[in-house]
């Protein structure tokens, strides 16, 4: 990496050395100049990283995040992708369709972190190539999805949210007890012992803080992708600059925040109800009634790294997506009848030997 230690306050950066382009390169967490390959530092600006109070209003709005931006709008799956006033893409990020519309972008609420591209392109194809040949259910033909160059990377829109949560509940607690009694079993006086079970009524308040509940703010990944992908490491949230965008895309959050609040709100009621079963404690629990109130609500915004592969089988579309941070592959593949009757056919042909064996001998 050159010395030079250089802010990037536009999303084009010229090179010093040649005047062309640069563009952010993962393996080198900093900028890059594809033709004539000299680098640039990118600097930490330290900057904090704020929460914004949540009043569930969609319009805040930052003038310089749309400033020379423009959006490239998909007419086949209505996907949204933000771009450079500079950039020259022309197809569709999520499903690589050509019927596009580059629109200016609205104001919007501005990223207040990024987590970089860790991840290159090469690492994200090789770990294509090994999701690939890990699918044994996978028809042969997907096998040529190993010569697909058309992976992209894109900056998923997040919201985190930070609350306060009370809760007061009111719920049943079961103790186990044991009892001794006889009883008659096939004309003999037996005892035994048997588990019975205490019931009480219970009350209180449960009390819990949440921090940076992770919610994405797309409408066009695949839900049941996205899920696999496991979490980001945040502490690793660098503030945001537009250097990081040089040469990839990023997605217009299309959620609002209320709506990803009302998720964010899913997510704590899992672990408030876990909170109350063990404050309650007992051997059984019932939770009757809950209500929860959320104080000093935030969220802020931020961009996380993806890179998007999607192919088309039997006119079917179907989506990899490789976390740009870890590596890690989760994507959706057609199953084989064939391969999947040859195996079954196997269990059931052991099966059948196994009891010829058992009968025989």
């Amino acid at each position: 990496m050159s010395e030079e230690l250089l802010q990037i306050d536009s999303d084009q950066f010229p090179c010093p050395a040649c005047g062309a382009f640069m563009v952010y390169a993962p393996s080198k967490q900093g900028l890059r100049c594809d033709y004539c390959g000299h680098e640039v530092d990118i600097t930490k600006d330290n900057k904090e990283i704020k929460e914004h109070s949540l009043n569930m209003k969609d319009d805040i709005v930052n003038h310089q995040w749309a400033e020379d931006k423009r959006v490239i709008k998909c007419e086949s799956c209505s996907g949204e992708s933000v771009i450079s006033g500079t950039d020259l893409t022309s197809e569709c990020v999520f499903c690589g369709s050509a019927h596009v519309v580059v629109e200016k972008m609205d104001e919007g609420i501005a990223p207040e972190g990024v987590v970089p591209f860790m991840l290159t392109l090469e690492a994200a194809k090789d770990g294509i190539n090994k999701w690939v040949s890990s699918k044994f259910y996978a028809p042969s033909s997907l096998k040529e999805l190993k010569r697909l160059d058309t992976v992209k990377s894109v900056y998923i829109p997040y919201f985190t949210y930070d609350a306060n949560t009370s809760t007061f509940y009111t719920a049943r607690r079961g103790d186990h007890y044991y009892v001794t009694r006889t009883k008659v079993v096939d004309g003999k006086t037996k005892t035994v012992r048997e588990r019975r079970t205490r019931w009480r009524s219970v009350e209180g308040v449960y009390k819990e803080a949440f921090d940076d509940v992770l919610i994405h703010a797309s409408k066009k990944v695949e839900e049941s992708l996205i899920s696999k992908m496991k979490s980001f490491d945040l502490s690793k949230v660098e503030s945001f600059q537009e250097a990081y965008l040089i040469g990839h895309h990023a997605e217009r959050y299309n959620k609002s925040l209320s709506e990803g609040f009302q998720e964010a709100t899913e997510v704590m009621d899992q672990s408030i109800y876990s909170g109350i079963r063990n404050q309650v404690g007992g051997d059984e629990f019932r939770l009757t009634h809950h209500q929860t109130n959320y104080g000093k609500t935030t969220y802020k915004h931020l961009l996380l790294p993806i890179w998007m592969a999607h192919y088309t089988y039997k006119e079917n579309l179907f989506h990899v997506y490789v976390n740009g941070q870890t590596g890690r592959v989760v994507g959706d593949y057609p199953k084989s009848v064939w391969k999947i009757l040859l195996t079954v056919g196997g269990f059931i042909a052991l099966a059948l030997l196994i009891y010829f064996i058992l009968t025989r001998f």
